[in-house]
């Protein structure tokens, strides 16, 4: 869960101190199973990291260079993360640093028609009922044209503030947590 936060829109302190307080009241968990998970899923060096930073916020350990970066992001990204890494996290890791009329592009219809386990939350018939995305997301629309034209606005002016500078630090910051 934290790791879906951090990478989509930043982590507060509450994810971290959640993940200390579970790791104390199960401390007899199975980690060589953990262990193995993790690396099929690719995620042992951020978990490792996590792991290294919860000791430095609550255990009193020694920041790193490294720590101290991702410590300094987790403290602006206030109690439940911040969206400035969520309006860049539609990008690939991969991608280049500049950002074409397509990346905006792309941008836009990813905030205009998400994915189906974006839109469950909102839309819970979508659970029993999956085929009905399209109709959940004409809906969506509509609902927007006729009762918050301000998001309509909000988006426009968002798109226009999207900057490879920002790109390049999302990209360290992941890159600092382990994130391939």
């Amino acid at each position: 869960h934290l790791y879906k936060h951090f990478i989509s829109e930043g982590c507060g302190l509450r994810l971290f101190s959640d993940l200390y307080i579970f790791r104390k009241k199960c401390p007899h968990l199975d980690t060589a199973f953990i262990t193995n998970v993790l690396k099929d899923y690719r995620l042992l060096d951020f978990h490792n990291t996590i792991l290294q930073l919860n000791s430095c916020f609550f255990e009193g350990n020694e920041y790193s260079d490294k720590l101290i970066t991702l410590a300094e992001f987790v403290f602006k990204s206030g109690e439940y993360g911040s969206s400035k890494l969520k309006k860049l996290s539609w990008l690939s890791s991969d991608k280049s640093a500049n950002l074409t009329f397509f990346d905006k592009a792309s941008y836009f219809l990813h905030n205009w028609f998400p994915g189906i386990s974006n839109m469950k939350t909102r839309y819970p018939i979508l659970k029993k009922a999956p085929f009905l995305l399209p109709v959940c997301w004409v809906r969506r629309i509509f609902y927007t044209l006729f009762f918050k034209r301000s998001a309509i606005k909000e988006q426009k002016e968002e798109i226009k503030r999207l900057n490879a500078k920002e790109l390049k630090e999302a990209k360290r910051i992941r890159s600092l947590a382990g994130i391939k």
